[in-house]
């Protein structure tokens, strides 16, 4: 089965998301569970249930990994 569009992918190793300070940046939390808004231009909110805090996911529109708050 394909995932959805808006459907982050839990990538592991993952690339760092901000090369200076080596760690990635973090989603913002949302009123929904199991949905977060990306740290990364244009702010999309994403469906990460499944997902544990402090996972990585990949922002299928930037291709940008960041943290599961």
């Amino acid at each position: 089965t394909t995932p959805a569009r808006d459907t982050p992918k839990e990538t592991s190793p993952p690339p760092a998301a901000d090369p200076s300070s080596g760690q990635p940046h973090v989603g913002r939390t949302t009123a929904g569970p199991g949905r977060v808004i990306s740290p990364y231009p244009p702010y999309q909110e994403l469906d990460v249930s499944g997902l544990a805090s402090g996972s990585l996911a990949l922002d299928p529109t930037t291709d940008k990994v960041f943290e599961i708050p």
